[in-house]
């Protein structure tokens, strides 16, 4: 997979990180694994993936107006 939107903990992390094709994206939206610091296999960097986390909830309070117009966007693409 090119891009994938997460928020699997554990081993269901670590299957789609597998997934994962070269030069793909990785947006992390769960905080499971985080929180325990969990680390995730290095070998998957060999193939010059990104790896991103994004706290939502942080995001919704700390900037409402990015978070809604965020939203609208995905939904967008959705349709």
């Amino acid at each position: 997979m090119d891009v994938i939107l997460n928020s699997l903990v554990g081993d269901g992390l670590r299957v789609w990180w597998e997934c994962i094709a070269p030069y793909g994206r990785s947006i992390e939206i769960g905080k499971t694994d985080i929180m325990a610091d969990l680390a995730l296999p290095m070998p998957g960097f060999k193939k010059n993936v990104l790896f991103a986390a994004v706290d939502v909830l942080h995001l919704a309070t700390s900037n409402p107006l990015l978070a809604a117009e965020l939203i609208a966007q995905v939904v967008g693409l959705a349709n």
